[in-house]
């Protein structure tokens, strides 16, 4: 594996952990795949998915950032959703549908959570899912939250 990404070969399916399907992550390249909030607001991405838990999406509870809820249009697919409970990803197949069931399977789709951290497992499972490459808002959460943005709360917006 090319670059820092041998590091997630614990958590990939077999076959993929130990490059024997060819896959290899290319963290030199992945800086390219992202966006900012600046993007976000100018309406120049596509879906949003947030990957925290669905009750920081709903805006039910909110223990760090200075508001709760979610980027109005996000949908929501939990990273934790993505990992069975050996904490490796999901086959494939299964990554995709839960995708599919989302919306997030075609387009530009660009991830975040909290911080741009947990989010990561989102952007890694889309491609491991077989739709392509998904963008990472690395400020996430936090980085909207704290500025005067409008913020939507419930199930979905």
């Amino acid at each position: 594996m090319r670059g820092s990404a041998s590091c997630c070969g614990a958590f990939l399916p077999d076959g993929i952990a130990d490059g024997r399907d060819g896959w290899s992550p290319d963290c030199d390249e992945a800086h390219g795949h992202r966006t900012d909030r600046d993007q976000i607001e100018a309406g120049g991405v596509g879906l949003l998915v947030d990957a925290r838990a669905g009750e920081r999406y709903r805006g039910e509870v909110e223990p760090i950032d200075p508001k709760a809820g979610h980027i109005p249009g996000a949908c929501n697919l939990a990273w934790r959703s993505l990992l069975g409970p050996d904490w490796r990803f999901l086959p494939a197949a299964e990554l995709r549908r839960q995708f599919e069931a989302a919306g997030a399977d075609k387009g530009d789709v660009v991830m975040y959570c909290g911080s741009g951290v947990s989010s990561c497992v989102n952007v890694l499972a889309f491609e491991l899912a077989g739709l392509g490459r998904a963008r990472l808002y690395p400020g996430s959460w936090s980085d909207w939250s704290n500025q005067d943005l409008p913020v939507a709360t419930g199930a979905s917006s």
